[in-house]
């Protein structure tokens, strides 16, 4: 089973054009194997989401990377699904008020960021993305293995 569960952010950049991005130095200074590395269902589905509403110019391109990426992580079964564990999990979550920053200011962490925390929680993983106050939180309280590539 994989050790690293991307969110959604450090997902979007490994699958990125860039190839010396934090996340591709991250992953390459720690050489690691692609097996080691999943990546949930929900966050294929806000990079979807975010790719079709892109303006026409620059959609094709990052469809071609979302689509090559949907190939990749699903051939190599790499792509975590939500279960009823983790749903069930991340409604314990939300109980919690965990906060965040969108856009610059503070806001409470949505639904789908849960689902994907709640991943990395429910299946040991240790969660790789751009720290946020909640992280710490959720360290303390529940021991999630957390990396900022970005750091």
């Amino acid at each position: 089973m994989p050790g690293y569960l991307l969110g959604t952010q450090a997902f979007v950049d490994a699958v990125s054009n860039r190839t010396d991005g934090p996340v591709q130095r991250w992953v390459r200074d720690r050489d690691l194997d692609v097996d080691e590395i999943a990546v949930s269902a929900v966050s294929f589905m806000l990079f979807k989401r975010t790719v079709d509403h892109l303006n026409l110019p620059e959609r094709g391109d990052w469809q071609v990377l979302f689509d090559s990426a949907v190939t990749r992580f699903e051939a190599e079964n790499r792509v975590r699904p939500v279960s009823l564990r983790i749903a069930v999990r991340a409604a314990e979550l939300s109980g919690r008020h965990l906060r965040t920053t969108l856009g610059g200011q503070p806001a409470e962490l949505g639904e789908l960021g849960l689902l994907v925390l709640a991943t990395a929680l429910d299946e040991e993983f240790t969660l790789v993305d751009r720290r946020q106050s909640f992280h710490e939180v959720v360290k303390q309280k529940d021991g999630l293995r957390f990396v900022d590539p970005y750091a």
